[in-house]
């Protein structure tokens, strides 16, 4: 049981790693909310991830679905909040001993506090 919790937790990490790269490389604007994969789809532009008016058709060519969490359910998803502007953060509930240990309960990758220095 704690090997299939520590390949979901594997693919939580990869997926908002690479969530997280393509949204920063791309300069991407947000909306000032907060969702999750469980409430809103995996479409880009319709889904969890609250791009601003037009911005979801720069990241197309990288991502043109978002991750969902392995589980997707309320308890485990991915977690999106901006407070506007190009600030956002996702985060997951991590599930295994190990990726506990390594993270706390949830993984996170936010750019708010490295926002001023990226232009």
């Amino acid at each position: 049981m704690e090997n299939l919790k520590k390949g979901r937790d594997e693919a939580r990490v990869s997926a908002l790693d690479y969530m997280y790269e393509v949204l920063i490389s791309k300069k991407v604007n947000f909306k000032s909310e907060e969702s999750n994969s469980f409430l809103l789809s995996n479409r880009v532009g319709k889904g969890y991830i609250r791009f601003d008016k037009g911005e979801d058709s720069k990241v197309l060519d990288k991502m043109y679905i978002l991750y969902e969490d392995p589980i997707n359910n309320e308890d485990y998803n991915f977690v999106f909040k901006s407070s506007g502007g190009s600030d956002f953060n996702l985060s997951a509930k991590m599930e295994s001993k190990r990726y506990k240990e390594m993270y706390g309960e949830f993984y996170v990758k936010s750019n708010e506090n490295v926002s001023n220095t990226i232009n």
